[in-house]
């Protein structure tokens, strides 16, 4: 027998299966492909919407919470470069200071804190936007994904 608890834990990871498809992209840099966090954020959109053939209603809503993701990040980039750099002054040096690399640690954690709820939120909206198939959908892709992890 399916609880509430069932649908409301396939929702959290339809949730967090839109937020690591749509942020992880932005977040990391690694993909060779796409050399901007612009461009990776339009090849994220492109999937999404090929993926799970959103309507025009749909994409603009994707392109708003793009754009603002991307401002989010812009506001944070000198931080989070300057993170970078005093990590990267650590590793280098003869002695890692391990108090530096925790209020690293820390930033980072206040930082996703205080903007978590925003990501959620937006993400919330766009899967309330969703048909049942297209929700279906991404969840499989995600499972997928989710899959190539776990062996």
């Amino acid at each position: 027998m399916k609880t509430p608890y069932h649908a409301f834990r396939k929702l959290g990871f339809v949730v967090l299966g839109i937020a690591t498809l749509g942020i992880a992209p932005l977040a990391f840099s690694g993909c060779r492909h796409h050399r901007s966090p612009e461009h990776r954020a339009e090849w994220v959109v492109k999937k999404i919407k090929g993926e799970l053939d959103l309507t025009e209603v749909q994409v603009a809503k994707l392109n708003s919470i793009k754009d603002e993701f991307l401002a989010e990040r812009k506001a944070h980039d000198s931080k989070r470069r300057l993170a970078m750099d005093e990590f990267l002054k650590q590793v280098r040096s003869d002695k890692m200071d391990t108090a530096k690399i925790q209020g690293l640690i820390d930033e980072r954690r206040t930082h996703m804190d205080q903007v978590g709820p925003k990501i959620v939120a937006r993400i919330a909206e766009f899967h309330a936007m969703l048909t049942p198939e297209q929700r279906n959908k991404a969840a499989d892709k995600l499972q997928k994904f989710a899959d190539r992890f776990n062996d």
